[in-house]
């Protein structure tokens, strides 16, 4: 989960990670002023009972959240 994380937030990424193997996933686009506020999100919520992986795609300002 860490690893897609990281590679989500790296902004559009170009590795593959079957959308099966997240845990639910929770999909973000937008400006990447969000991205250090989604990343300490993404590491609560993967810690809780149910984890949630966050899916950060820095898309830019225009396309909004």
């Amino acid at each position: 989960m860490a690893a897609a994380l990281a590679l989500s937030l790296a902004g559009v990424a170009h590795a593959q990670v079957a959308c099966s193997s997240l845990t639910n996933p929770v999909y973000v686009g937008g400006s990447s002023a969000v991205k250090p506020f989604a990343t300490g999100v993404a590491k609560d919520l993967a810690s809780l009972a149910t984890p949630i992986t966050i899916i950060y795609s820095g898309l830019g300002s225009c396309v909004g959240i």
